[in-house]
């Protein structure tokens, strides 16, 4: 019994191609590049040179062989670039929400530091970090609250507000009591509908 080691051999639906052994000079050599596929080139010289094709079938074929590359080429390019464009919009729209979040959360501490002041009331500062943190997820220190409290009248959102009095967002804010309506209230504000 005799068994059959390797890969079985290949079945071609039209002509079985042969391999050849050409020899070109270096010149021609070095003019072609390096992504040709050098068969299909040397078979299309030869399909027309001594093929019973017609030069002009021959060369039409082949030039629709190479556009259906192209075209896919192409597609898989186009597809590859909506995905980047997609990536890059999706990172720009969390930024905006970023700092529209940070925006509301400097708007919502402002108000309320400046309501304390005007309603002159006296105030716990550890009881309002305390229900900061507990209803809003919003975290700032006691000394940085007491500060915004005096500061108030004079203080307004901006990119420095977070470092200024150690204000940070608390991991699973937007799940807190009041998160909701301090962005729909700061929405409402940049509307003008507030």
């Amino acid at each position: 019994m005799s068994r059959r080691v390797g890969r079985p051999r290949k079945k071609y639906l039209g002509d079985e191609p042969t391999p050849m052994t050409i020899v070109v000079p270096r010149a021609i050599r070095e003019t072609i590049p390096k992504t040709a596929n050098i068969s299909k080139e040397v078979s299309l010289y030869l399909s027309i040179k001594y093929g019973s094709k017609n030069a002009d079938e021959e060369e039409l074929k082949e030039l629709r062989s190479r556009m259906a590359e192209l075209e896919i080429e192409m597609s898989a390019l186009r597809a590859k670039e909506e995905l980047i464009i997609d990536r890059m919009r999706r990172k720009e729209e969390e930024m905006r929400e970023l700092i529209f979040e940070r925006d509301a959360v400097a708007y919502f501490l402002i108000s309320r530091a400046r309501n304390l002041i005007r309603n002159r009331a006296p105030y716990d500062a550890d009881y309002e970090t305390q229900e900061l943190r507990e209803n809003g997820g919003i975290s700032i220190s006691r000394e940085g609250f007491i500060r915004l409290v005096r500061n108030a009248e004079n203080v307004s959102p901006s990119s420095e507000f977070f470092g200024e009095y150690g204000v940070s967002l608390l991991p699973g804010c937007q799940n807190k009591v009041w998160w909701k309506s301090i962005m729909d209230d700061f929405r409402k504000l940049k509307e003008g509908t507030l």
